[in-house]
């Protein structure tokens, strides 16, 4: 579901600085402190998508080719620290 073009401010442009990402989005997801109603990145698996298929998944549309995506961490293997990063295609 993108968000809704009303709710955004004239002119928004989400490009947020590295320490924004960390500061504000990253430790607020961690926290549960990101309220829904102004959700700007999206939580999917980004292992199980296709390349493809992620510009459908955006929240925000946009012609930036930067994208933000909140992803759990997928294991390769059970007890094994590599992580899983292959999807049906490949």
């Amino acid at each position: 579901m993108t968000v809704p073009l009303g709710s955004l401010p004239l002119g928004f442009r989400f490009h947020p600085t590295d320490e924004e990402l960390v500061n504000h989005y990253l430790k607020r997801k961690i926290n549960g402190r990101i309220r829904s109603d102004v959700e700007v990145i999206p939580e999917i698996d980004v292992c199980k998508c296709e390349p493809w298929d992620l510009p459908d998944k955006l929240l925000i549309r946009s012609d930036d080719p930067e994208w933000f995506f909140f992803s759990p961490r997928d294991r390769k293997y059970p007890n094994g620290h590599r992580s899983n990063h292959a999807t049906e295609a490949g």
